[in-house]
């Protein structure tokens, strides 16, 4: 689709914790949170991938959950998701809270028949300071952070904080 729109613009589809496309760029984003989906060494290796790979006044543009996504998420089971219904899959939700780590882990089992598949879905949240640090650490001069942009929505969590960071 985003080639359709502009073709003029170098489109990369991979792995970018093992396979890291290399070059330089002026802006790099990541979307719905992909930041927090990570352990935190594949992000730090992440981020100085990224960091190397921005040209001077390059901007990586991003977002991640805050700690507001406490008030939002809470542990639970479910079975029978409103997805499955119908479709006479069974699915097996669990929400998993680890505050020790900042993460909460989402745990789905499909089950359809005689088959069965796992995922496991992290969302990892910080604090202004927190993330202000790590990026500082990896060396962006310039950070930016924006709040409560998204509002109430049924789409995902008001607690994501947008963050537009400066080589």
């Amino acid at each position: 689709y985003a080639i359709g729109k502009r073709e003029e613009i170098n489109y990369i589809l991979g792995d970018y914790i093992n396979n890291y496309p290399m070059g330089k760029y002026d802006t790099i984003t990541m979307i719905y949170c992909d930041m927090g989906t990570h352990p935190d060494s594949d992000r730090d290796r992440l981020l100085d991938n990224i960091y190397l790979s921005l040209a001077d006044g390059g901007v990586l543009i991003f977002d991640v959950f805050s700690e507001g996504i406490i008030d939002d998420r809470q542990e639970s089971r479910d079975w029978d998701m409103p997805l499955a219904v119908g479709s006479g899959m069974k699915v097996n939700i669990y929400f998993y809270h680890y505050p020790e780590n900042k993460v909460f882990a989402y745990q789905y089992n499909l089950i359809l028949e005689d088959t069965a598949k796992h995922f496991i879905i992290w969302e990892r949240y910080y604090s202004e300071e927190e993330i202000t640090s790590i990026l500082k650490k990896v060396g962006f001069r310039k950070i930016s952070i924006y709040k409560e942009l998204l509002g109430k929505n049924n789409f995902t969590s008001s607690c994501e904080i947008f963050i537009v960071a400066e080589k």
